[in-house]
């Protein structure tokens, strides 16, 4: 058997911030854990219902790390968002414009929330990892379209694109 990847290695995913997501697992298990041992120490099944409460909160945190994520695949950028109902947006890079808010502790750990702009659309994303990387990779592709573009109107008008910039600096 063939092990495969999930993901093209072409592709570059951008997920939310990891470290974030851990302390709030542990911080909701140790609570879960405590209300667990009130009662059992106490005999009182209505801690119980804290031991519950904290749990399906950490259900929820960890659903929420799987369920949201930008993925650039050439000069496509994909938007996967959802648990149950999973929303798949595919945009060119061409026609996205990026809005990147970030707090102190975002901007130190180099996460933030990311919305996308794209015609009427507006996407948001909460608590992205590398944020700077994914404004830097979106600014590279989208560069490197315009160039290719020029090029190819260049060649199609019957022009290299030496023979063009030879032509505008004589």
């Amino acid at each position: 058997m063939i092990a495969t990847t999930p993901y093209k290695t072409n592709e570059l995913v951008f997920r939310p911030f990891l470290p974030e997501i851990l302390v709030k697992n542990a911080l909701l298990l140790g609570i879960a854990a405590y209300f667990a041992f009130l009662s059992a120490r106490s005999g009182h099944s209505w801690w119980l219902i804290g031991t519950a409460l904290a749990a399906w909160l950490d259900l929820l945190v960890v659903c929420r790390y799987n369920t949201q994520m930008i993925v650039i695949r050439g000069f496509t950028l994909i938007c996967r968002r959802g648990t149950l109902r999973v929303r798949e947006n595919t945009f060119p890079l061409g026609r996205v414009d990026l809005e990147i808010d970030q707090s102190l502790l975002g901007r130190i750990m180099g996460y933030g929330t990311v919305r996308l702009l794209v015609g009427n659309n507006i996407i948001v994303l909460h608590q992205i990892a590398f944020v700077s990387e994914l404004q830097a990779v979106i600014a590279k592709r989208q560069s490197e379209m315009i160039l290719l573009l020029a090029e190819r109107r260049s060649i199609v008008n019957g022009q290299t694109w030496g023979q063009t910039v030879s032509s505008v600096s004589h």
